[in-house]
């Protein structure tokens, strides 16, 4: 079973509403979306997956759940082969039931290019506002980290004034980007080391930047 990219919803400091994460573990071996409901604050199971919805024969990777509402959830993910408008691209889905059914996931068109968007991660601000944050390439061709703001509240497919946030600099890249409550975001920097083996040529460590008082 192959696991990665864990997102949580707590109820409190010591329970877990909603713990998704990826997984391999099906019939065909594709990466799937599976879930653990209401459990510790150390999570612990093999859980199930989420949703014949969602989960498809193609692979779904990199969720991230936000709460709407009391029973209004909304899921963001990646895929690297559905069918969509590039290489890799983001997708979202909607519960009305408090995840007991799932709507048919679209496709972000206004942050899918051609080329690779992946590693949603939703941020709402204190005015209200959604952003998403999502890794994509950037000018110099290098994986670097991006935002977008929601035009029309509610429309989660209505993403504009995209915004470098994080360049890759002199590194091989950045992404996985995670907001805090405040605004301040962690990330990952991945580093290239020429003189490494075929299987070791490359680091990745997590950085932190906070927010600007």
């Amino acid at each position: 079973m192959f696991t990665r990219k864990q997102m949580l919803i707590f109820k409190d400091t010591n329970q877990v509403e909603w713990m998704l994460f990826t997984s391999n573990d099906s019939v065909d071996y594709d990466q799937d979306i599976w879930m653990i409901k209401n459990t510790t604050a150390n999570p612990s199971g093999k859980g199930a997956p989420l949703s014949e919805t969602v989960n498809s024969k193609y692979n779904e990777d990199n969720p991230h759940l936000e709460r709407l509402g009391p029973i209004d959830l909304v899921l963001f993910f990646d895929s690297d082969n559905r069918p969509g408008r590039g290489s890799h691209d983001i997708w979202y889905s909607l519960s009305r039931d408090n995840g007991q059914r799932w709507s048919k996931p679209v496709n972000v068109s206004t942050i899918n290019t051609m080329a690779q968007e992946h590693q949603p991660h939703l941020f709402k601000a204190k005015d209200g506002i959604w952003y998403l944050y999502y890794s994509a390439h950037g000018p110099d061709g290098k994986l670097a980290i991006y935002r977008a703001r929601q035009a029309n509240q509610g429309n989660w497919n209505s993403w504009v004034d995209k915004t470098l946030v994080i360049g890759a600099g002199n590194t091989a890249g950045v992404g996985e980007p995670t907001v805090t409550e405040d605004g301040s975001i962690s990330f990952v920097v991945v580093y290239h080391d020429p003189n490494g083996s075929n299987t070791n040529k490359f680091d990745a460590d997590p950085w932190f930047l906070p927010v600007r008082k």
